[in-house]
């Protein structure tokens, strides 16, 4: 599976829970280590690297994620849209704080 499969499958689960999610991915421009995707859901946000089959974070995008967890986000490196699955499910998990 490619990464911009990755990519479609994540919003189009993403686009479930309407106004209450934002989201956009990184610009092909965008700094080195700047990870693919950027959620806020519920005052929650999530930094989400992907990667397809044997891909592996980089040095930078691991120095990154680290920082962004420090700074009190979520971090992901996803590779499998069962992967997907299971961080929808953490997040509509939430979806009772929803009014």
């Amino acid at each position: 599976m490619k990464a911009r499969d990755l990519r479609k499958y994540l919003y189009k689960n993403l686009n479930q829970f309407g106004r209450h999610v934002k989201y956009f991915g990184a610009v092909g421009a965008s700094e080195n280590g700047i990870p693919d995707i950027h959620v806020c859901f519920l005052g929650k946000y999530f930094a989400i690297e992907l990667k397809a089959g044997t891909d592996t974070l980089s040095g930078i995008q691991t120095e990154v994620l680290r920082e962004y967890s420090e700074a009190g986000a979520e971090t992901y490196v996803i590779k499998t849209k069962e992967q997907i699955d299971n961080l929808i499910e953490y997040m509509f998990s939430h979806s009772a704080e929803i009014a």
